[in-house]
């Protein structure tokens, strides 16, 4: 058994954060790169907008100041004139500022391996320019495309992702997995979950499953619950773990605690002990430790050390834990994330159909998110992340609607039949659950809400189905699990599709008019104005910024702008919707990239950016 002297607390101040990031892991050296996993020069052509991919987030973040050497601060705006040969990229044209490396790559000046280069750096530079990355597990972040590299010396090599559902409102009260039911009744517990329903579980793609247990299940004593309705838990647990077993899954069994009414003040540390014998005896794959009141989690971990010394131990933790996480020794020990989604007014908050589908377009954009949470538990507490509460594919807290302690009517419910026969809301659903699996397999894996629910009829027609995995892989919003091919990694490669404006009324794209080429006509296979005679060229040491009026017969120049349409290119289609849909991702996702590189008005104490610049 670990003794006590060796127990390590999971809670420390910042300063010893900032000791355990510098000393306790090996590499010393912590950097955020792009994750050439996802974005490389085979998929660099796939990316549909660098700018709101790549530049809105990381333009934003330290005011827009970034360092890349000693004796000057520098910016979106404004690289330093050595900035391609800082990023070891080999070019003659100058790299002056982000937006150069959309024109310089649109006009075949650079490889996309050189773009990925050359983004690298900035996101390094960034990362290392921002305040305080020790605390803040957000500071690796741009949707999912970077990650935190560290020397992970205490965690095993990558394995294939667990994969599992929760068997939610069996041995613990869920009401809205059950109907609204305070609690089952023996007969229905028993009947809820049959060998059949684990089997259907491994044929979908699952490896394990999630049992919610409460601690006083295995104490010989308890006031909660009486000693015949404890051993009947006790009994039908023992057959859960067998069905799961011999459909060849993977048992996490969740200790929830029930012993604050319990006259003995350790009883919880007592009940740990027990289910990590039990779980020790009965093959558990892993135990999820409670939050107890009155116990840290060092003090459950050594009690669950004393009866098994190598049994994997989960600490639930939520995002703001996250800073206040000590290095981990134990290489059994692993952290279960709850990323639970649908509980501030930002998240929940709609009253109108055009509310309901832009808060879907924001629950699909920030789930691309959660990998840089992953990566920071991982480099600085060297724990494994398992994502154990807070998969699902609601965007609303509608599930509670009865229960007037936990929920508020912002109008968040009043139109769920409208998303029932809708493609639109199909498609994005879709696009949120793949965004989520690729953020939550880059750890440990995942458990789902619920395998299924109560008595339900399959279909998604209440609030509590998007919390069935049964239900929502029936009706096709899930990927296949099977599928070895399934492009899941490269869910966030690019933002979710901006057309919440109409919804399922979008227009369907038409054939714009082409741009006048005057004096020659437009070739729509090239995409460029034709000419019988050529046009006199532009001189070859200017690149027309803004104005093109000094060159007008060559329409590609002045598409400086990564992030909007080139009003001198021909874009062959064009919907209302579509439109305006796109301004307010602008202004959501790009307002710093757009305010940045767009010309302005001038204001006091700034002047503009010139038309043209020597090259």
């Amino acid at each position: 058994a670990q003794s006590k002297s060796k127990s390590k607390s999971f809670t420390i101040t910042k300063e010893k954060k900032k000791k355990n990031m510098t000393n306790s892991n090996n590499n010393n050296d912590f950097k955020c790169v792009l994750d050439d996993s996802i974005v490389n020069p085979e998929t660099f052509g796939n990316l549909t907008d660098l700018g709101l991919t790549f530049f809105a987030p990381l333009c934003g973040k330290n005011r827009g100041a970034v360092v890349f050497e000693e004796g000057a601060t520098y910016g979106c705006a404004t690289f330093p004139p050595n900035y391609a040969s800082l990023a070891s990229v080999d070019t003659p044209f100058p790299i002056k500022d982000a937006n150069a490396i959309q024109l310089q790559y649109d006009n075949g000046n650079l490889t996309s391996s050189d773009v990925c280069q050359l983004l690298d750096l900035y996101i390094q530079s960034v990362y290392t320019s921002s305040h305080d990355t020790v605390t803040d597990p957000t500071a690796c972040d741009v949707g999912g495309l970077t990650k935190l590299t560290c020397d992970r010396t205490n965690l095993a090599a990558k394995k294939d992702p667990i994969r599992a559902a929760t068997l939610a409102g069996v041995l613990v009260p869920a009401p809205w997995a059950t109907g609204g039911k305070q609690e089952l009744s023996q007969e229905e517990r028993e009947a809820f979950y049959q060998p059949a329903d684990f089997q259907e579980m491994l044929e979908l793609g699952l490896t394990a499953v999630q049992i919610p247990v409460y601690t006083s299940v295995f104490l010989a004593k308890g006031k909660k619950q009486g000693k015949g309705k404890k051993h009947h838990h006790r009994d039908l647990l023992e057959d859960l773990i067998q069905y799961a077993q011999d459909a060849e899954l993977g048992v996490i069994l969740v200790l929830v605690d029930d012993t604050n009414d319990d006259d003995d003040d350790d009883a919880t540390i007592k009940a740990v002990k027990k289910a990590a014998g039990f779980s020790d005896d009965q093959d558990i794959q892993a135990l999820v430790l409670p939050k107890a009141i009155g116990s840290s989690p060092d003090d459950l971990i050594e009690a669950a050390r004393s009866q098994a010394k190598h049994l994997s131990l989960f600490v639930s933790v939520t995002e703001t834990d996250l800073p206040t996480l000590a290095y981990n020794e134990d290489k059994h020990v692993y952290a279960s994330l709850d990323v639970t989604h649908t509980t501030t007014v930002a998240q929940v908050a709609s009253s109108t159909s055009p509310e309901d589908r832009s808060k879907q377009f924001f629950h699909e954009a920030v789930a691309c998110s959660v990998r840089s949470l992953v990566d920071y538990v991982e480099c600085t507490a060297n724990m494994p992340v398992f994502i154990g509460t807070g998969f699902d594919l609601a965007i609303d807290d509608c599930i509670n609607a009865d229960n007037d302690q936990l929920f508020k009517d912002y109008g968040q419910c009043g139109r769920l039949e409208e998303r029932m026969t809708s493609e639109w809301w199909k498609v994005h659903r879709q696009s949120f659950a793949v965004r989520q699996l690729s953020q939550y397999e880059t750890g440990m894996g995942w458990s789902f809400a619920a395998w299924k629910l109560f008595n339900s009829d399959g279909l998604l027609d209440t609030p509590a189905s998007l919390l069935s995995l049964k239900d929502v892989s029936a009706a096709g919003l899930m990927p296949s699990f099977t599928d070895t091919e399934a492009a899941i990694p490269l869910a966030c490669l690019n933002p979710p599709l901006p057309d919440f404006g109409l919804g399922d009324d979008t227009v369907s794209p038409s054939l714009a008019p082409p741009p006048a080429c005057d004096g020659g006509w437009w070739d729509f296979d090239e995409e460029e104005c034709a000419y019988w005679e050529p046009p006199t060229p532009c001189p070859t040491n200017v690149v027309y910024v803004n104005d093109t009026s000094a060159c007008e017969n060559l329409p590609h120049l002045g598409m400086l702008n990564p992030m909007a349409s080139a009003s001198n290119g021909y874009q062959p289609y064009h919907t209302g919707a579509v439109g305006m849909s796109s301004l307010v991702v602008g202004v959501v996702l790009g307002g710093l990239v757009m305010t940045m590189f767009q010309r302005r008005g001038r204001h006091h104490g700034y002047f503009d950016v010139p038309n043209a610049v020597n090259v």
